[in-house]
């Protein structure tokens, strides 16, 4: 999930019309990406794998999203 969030808020920050819509992006991809970091060296230490590449039901909503601009963006994201 946080693979998704961070891909969303990045799409956000271009897409979107709004700015606090941007601003949320931003935000979005800094906290994912510090979770995503912090879940990767406890899942290292446990020699956990995580996966690489989103799942398909993600990728169906990053392709969704990416495909809208402006307020259409604002509204579905």
């Amino acid at each position: 999930v946080n693979t998704l969030e961070i891909a969303l808020g990045k799409v956000a920050q271009t897409n979107a019309s709004f700015a606090p819509v941007k601003k949320f992006g931003a935000y979005m991809v800094k906290s994912h990406t510090q979770l995503s970091e912090n879940l990767q060296k406890v899942a290292a230490a446990g020699k956990i794998p995580l996966p690489t590449q989103l799942d398909a039901k993600h990728a169906a909503i990053l392709k969704k999203l990416s495909a809208l601009q402006g307020e259409a963006f604002d509204k579905a994201y």
